[in-house]
């Protein structure tokens, strides 16, 4: 099996951040509207767990996408 390492020496960080943050902020927004959501009663324990659940995944994918644009990686 292949492995890859990301070369975070080698990396674009300025783009790195920049678009990480361009992208994140939209999941920060749904952090919120959901914490509100939950303070008013209108979902309920379960649902907060399925949001937490798709966050994380939505979460992982922003930071993939983003060390693949911006981020080397070398086989190991």
């Amino acid at each position: 099996m292949i492995q890859r390492q990301l070369r975070w020496d080698q990396a674009d960080l300025v783009s790195y951040y920049f678009a990480t943050g361009d992208q994140l902020s939209p999941l920060l927004a749904r952090v919120d509207d959901e914490m509100l959501r939950y303070s008013d009663g209108e979902d309920a324990d379960d649902d907060v767990c399925n949001f937490v659940d798709r966050l994380y995944c939505d979460l992982v994918n922003v930071l993939l996408s983003c060390a693949k644009n911006f981020v080397p990686a070398r086989t190991a």
